[in-house]
């Protein structure tokens, strides 16, 4: 199991929007985990804050044709 958790941005991440966000933290994060484990799919959840970014996650994942996420739950805040 992996844990992605964002941060509380200060002035140093003033630069990073929504797209790298998605890109260099979802999206990586979920190329690695499946690159360690070997596994061309993956099981996630979402939740919170989190939960948002999952939702817009799968619709660029889907957009591309990419079916690395097998199942995904979102979690109520």
């Amino acid at each position: 199991m992996f844990v992605v958790s964002g941060v509380n941005p200060d002035a140093l991440y003033s630069y990073v929007g929504l797209e790298e966000f998605i890109l260099e933290g979802f999206i990586s994060a979920l190329e690695i985990a499946k690159e360690i484990f070997g596994q061309p799919h993956v099981n996630v959840i979402g939740y919170c804050i989190g939960g948002n970014v999952l939702a817009l996650v799968l619709g660029i994942l889907k957009k591309r044709g990419n079916t690395s996420i097998k199942n995904a739950t979102f979690l109520p805040h």
